[in-house]
């Protein structure tokens, strides 16, 4: 994984350290350690970095998330067939990362998507 220093614009590589995490439930956040070499000593206890983490997903469908129109009660795309014509499809979602959704159910691979403020 990559740390980044924003003010010094300098990336370093790094590694989670084997001490146990910890989880605060209360504010639905965890800290990790990470082991990195830090020549001329630039990273220091409690500054804050950018952390890249790699993820690693299986294939699977994914949309832009402003592509799914949530109801609450249900989930929507909208498939386009071309000439003006755009079928409402129910969807259930799985991860979301950044921008992206999964779309577990009722989406083809080949399918084309339109977001919901175009329709």
């Amino acid at each position: 994984m990559k740390v980044l220093h924003p003010q010094l614009k300098k990336n370093f590589q790094a590694k989670v350290s084997n001490d146990l995490p910890q989880f605060d439930p209360a504010t639905r956040t965890l800290k990790v350690r990470l082991a990195a070499d830090n020549p001329g000593y630039l990273l220091r206890p409690d500054m804050f970095v950018d952390v890249q983490l790699p993820i690693n997903l299986p294939p699977s469908i994914s949309v832009p998330a402003d592509a799914v129109l949530d109801s609450g009660l249900k989930k929507t795309v909208f498939v386009d067939h071309g000439n003006g014509f755009f079928e409402p499809r129910e969807v259930e979602t799985g991860w979301r990362l950044g921008n992206q959704v999964e779309v577990t159910r009722g989406l083809e691979p080949e399918s084309e998507l339109l977001s919901p403020e175009i329709s």
